[in-house]
């Protein structure tokens, strides 16, 4: 999951990934099925911006 992530966000131009993560809520440990609350956590530096977010699967995306 975190190398399809990864993948998506290189195949952009002027980005640099800080780090991709996917990981329980409770324990912040990494997940490698989403088989129970987890959260991507991320730091994207676009140009010379650093975007960080997180989003816990399973909450609404509101855009």
């Amino acid at each position: 999951m975190v190398g399809e992530v990864r993948k998506h966000i290189e195949s952009h131009p002027h980005t640099t990934i800080d780090y991709v993560q996917i990981c329980d809520t409770t324990t912040m440990k990494d997940v490698v099925l989403l088989d129970r609350e987890s959260v991507l956590a991320m730091a994207v530096r676009v140009g010379k911006t650093r975007l960080i977010d997180n989003y816990v699967f399973g909450e609404p995306l509101e855009i």
